[in-house]
C-alpha cells in the first residue's frame, strides 16, 4: 500500500491502519512511507504496529518502505522486521509444522529512474531472496512500478492467463527476477474484472495500470486463494489502490511464556483518593492479614504481607488501563463519517467518470481535510486548557499525566542490537537478552579498585553501641514519610500509596518484617530485585553503550534502606565535619 506524501492531513498512519482493520488485513506492505531513519510505532485504536525504514533525517525523504502488522501477531511472536534498505524490508513469521513464511516489502524505482539505481535495487533484491531459506514460503509484495503485460505463453509459469496491459522496461526486470528465482505473479492468476486487477491510474491519460504485485514461489501457488485490488477501499490520500492477497496458511501458536516473567500492570491507586474506596481497601488488607497463617521465615513473612496487599488492591482498585488518548482516537466516530463520505464520492467518480462527480470528490476531500484540522485544533485547545488548570492548581501529578497523553503513539527504534565486537548485528530476541545481560554485568558488577587493606590502614573511631540497636517504629514511620507518591513500583508491584492507605496494621507487619530481617540478616529476594529499563541517549541506537539504564526497585526495600541511611547519617554527623 502506497502512503505517498501528498497533500493530506496528519496521522496518516492512523488512517491507513483504520482501513487495514476494516478489511481485516493481518500484514500489509507499505511503500513510499517518507519517514526518517528506522523505527516503529503502535496505533492503539486499530491495534497495528507500523515498522519503517527510510533515509536519514538530513536527506530528502522521497522513499521509504515498511510493514503494518497486527499488534497481536507482533506481541505473540516477538516479530521484528529486518531493514535491508529504504526500498527493502523483510519479515519472518513462524508457521505450523516448523515452517516459516518470509515476506519482503518492496518499493522499486520508477520507470524514469536512472538505470544504475534500478540495477542496484534488483541486485539487492536478488541477494535478499537468495538469503531466504529454501524451506521457507516466500511472499514478495509491494510497489514494483512495473508493467508485466499479459503474454503468458512467453512467460509460462510466471504470468497467469489474466494479466493486463503491455510490458515495459521495468516489467522485463521483474520478469527476469521471477524467472531466476521461480516466482509467479499471483495478480495474473485470477479471472477478475479489470478494475479489480489494476492498482494505479495514470494522471494524464487516466488509464488504469497494474504496478503493485504479490509474488510467491511457484510451488506455493496453491496457497494463494485470491489476489485483487480493492476499488472500495479508501485511498488514504494516495494514488494507489489497496492490493490484497488471501493466503491459505496457518501461523503457529504463540510460544507459552513463563508467568514469572510476565510484567504486572500497575494498580489503579488513583481510586484511593475516594474515602469509601480507601476504606474498603484497608478493610480488605486487614482481612487478608488476619486470615493468613503465621510465617516461620523472613521470606514467608514478606510473601504473606505482599500477597495480602496485592490481593486487596486487585479486588478493590483493579488495574490501570493503558490510555491511547489523542485527537484521532477520541473523535473516531466523526472521523469515520468524514472518511466514508469521501470514499463514496471517489467510488461514484470511478464508476461514472464525469466533471460533476470529479468536482464532488474534490470538494469532499477538501472538506475532510478541513474538518480533520478543525477536530485536531479543538482537541489541542481543550487539552491545553486542562493542562493549564492542573498547573494553576499546582497538581503536578495530573499535570505530568496529562502531558504524557498528548503525544499520541510513541515512535521507537527497531529493536536491533550490535554484539560486543561492534560488527555483528543481532536480530533474535534471545541474543538481545544475552547482550543486555553482558552489558549490565559489566556496568553493575565492577570490581573495587581500592586496596584490600584500606580499612585496616584507616584510623578507627570508637565503636558506637547504639548502631546495633534494632530500629524503632518511629524510624519506620519517618522513612515512609520520606517516600514520594506516584513513583513506579518494583517487581513486587507495591506502591507507596498501597502501604500508606493500608492502615496501622500494615505498618505493624512492616515493622515486624524489618525486625526479622535485622535479626536474621537475610533479605527477601523481591526487596533486592529490580526492573531495569533502558532509555536511549544519543548516537547509534544499536549500541548498548548509548543507552541509560534505570532500575525500578521495590518500594518496601527502599523504605528499609532509608532506615539504614538515616542511622548512617546520624553517625556521620558525629564524626565528620559539616563540610
Amino acid at each position: 500500500m502506497d502512503v505517498k506524501d501528498t497533500d493530506r492531513p496528519e496521522r496518516r498512519t492512523a488512517l491507513v491502519c483504520k482501513e487495514l482493520d476494516r478489511f481485516n488485513i493481518d500484514i500489509a506492505a507499505l511503500s513510499e512511507t517518507r519517514l526518517a531513519d528506522e523505527g516503529s510505532l503502535r496505533e492503539a485504536g486499530p491495534r497495528y504496529t507500523i515498522f519503517w525504514k527510510g533515509k536519514a533525517n538530513t536527506e530528502p525523504r522521497i522513499h521509504g518502505v515498511g510493514f503494518a502488522v497486527k499488534s497481536q501477531l507482533v506481541e505473540q511472536h516477538n516479530l521484528t522486521p529486518t531493514a535491508i534498505s529504504e526500498r527493502l524490508m523483510t519479515l519472518r513469521i513462524p508457521l505450523t509444522q516448523n515452517r516459516h513464511l518470509t515476506l519482503i516489502s518492496v518499493y522499486a524505482p520508477t520507470l524514469v529512474a536512472d538505470d544504475n539505481i534500478k540495477n542496484s535495487f534488483y541486485n539487492l533484491l536478488h541477494q535478499t531472496i537468495r538469503k531466504v531459506p529454501n524451506s521457507d514460503k516466500l511472499i514478495v509484495h509491494g510497489v514494483f512500478n512495473a508493467r508485466v503485460g499479459r503474454d503468458h505463453h512467453l512467460w509460462s509459469g510466471i504470468i497467469g492467463p489474466h494479466g493486463t496491459g503491455n510490458c515495459n522496461g521495468n516489467g522485463q526486470l521483474l520478469l527476469g527476477l521471477c524467472a531466476e528465482h521461480e516466482l509467479i505473479i499471483t495478480n495474473t492468476l485470477f479471472r477478475l474484472p479489470t478494475r479489480q486487477k489494476t492498482t494505479w491510474r495514470h494522471p494524464r491519460s487516466k488509464h488504469w495500470h497494474t504496478l503493485d504485485y504479490v509474488l510467491t514461489r511457484t510451488r506455493d501457488r496453491k496457497d494463494v486463494r485470491i489476489t485483487r485490488s480493492m476499488p472500495g477501499a479508501d485511498d488514504c490520500w494516495t494514488d494507489h489502490r489497496l492490493l490484497i492477497s488471501r493466503l491459505d496458511i496457518m501461523v503457529s501458536r504463540p510460544p507459552r511464556r513463563p508467568t514469572t516473567n510476565k510484567p504486572h500492570p500497575r494498580f489503579n491507586c488513583a481510586k484511593l483518593q475516594h474515602p469509601e474506596t480507601a476504606r474498603n481497601f484497608q478493610e480488605a488488607v486487614h482481612c487478608n492479614l488476619r486470615s493468613l497463617p503465621q510465617p516461620d521465615t523472613t521470606e514467608e513473612h514478606w510473601t504473606t504481607l505482599r500477597d495480602a496487599v496485592t490481593n486487596a488492591a486487585e479486588e478493590t482498585l483493579g488495574f490501570t488501563k493503558r490510555k491511547s488518548q489523542d485527537w484521532f482516537s477520541e473523535n473516531d466516530a466523526a472521523i469515520s463519517q468524514l472518511i466514508n463520505e469521501k470514499r463514496k464520492t471517489r467510488l461514484a467518480q470511478d464508476n461514472h467518470p464525469s466533471q460533476e462527480n470529479k468536482r464532488k470528490h474534490r470538494e469532499a476531500t477538501k472538506t475532510c481535510q478541513k474538518r480533520l484540522r478543525e477536530i485536531q485544533n479543538t482537541w489541542w485547545q481543550e487539552k491545553a486548557s486542562e493542562i493549564q488548570n492542573f498547573f494553576d492548581q499546582k497538581d503536578m501529578y495530573h499535570f505530568y499525566a496529562a502531558t504524557k497523553e498528548i503525544f499520541g503513539p510513541t515512535k521507537s527504534s527497531i529493536s536491533r542490537l550490535m554484539d560486543e565486537d561492534g560488527i555483528t548485528v543481532l536480530n533474535d530476541p534471545q541474543d538481545h537478552l544475552r547482550r543486555w545481560k553482558t552489558q549490565f554485568e559489566g556496568l553493575l558488577n565492577n570490581r573495587p579498585t581500592t586496596p584490600e587493606d584500606l580499612l585496616r590502614r584507616t584510623a578507627q573511631h570508637p565503636i558506637q553501641e547504639w548502631m546495633s540497636e534494632p530500629p524503632t517504629f518511629q524510624d519506620l514511620t519517618r522513612a515512609i514519610e520520606l517516600m514520594k507518591p506516584g513513583k513506579t513500583p518494583g517487581p513486587d508491584n507495591i506502591s507507596i500509596e498501597l502501604l500508606t492507605h493500608g492502615g496501622q496494621e500494615v505498618k505493624i507487619h512492616l515493622m515486624n518484617l524489618l525486625l526479622r530481617i535485622w535479626e536474621s540478616e537475610t533479605v527477601p529476594g523481591d526487596l533486592k530485585s529490580a526492573n531495569i529499563v533502558t532509555i536511549f541517549k544519543k548516537g547509534d541506537r544499536m549500541s548498548c553503550g548509548n543507552y541509560r539504564d534505570i532500575s525500578f526497585l521495590s518500594i518496601v526495600g527502599k523504605i528499609f534502606a532509608h532506615v539504614l541511611l538515616d542511622r548512617l547519617l546520624k553517625l556521620a554527623e558525629e564524626i565528620l565535619p559539616k563540610s
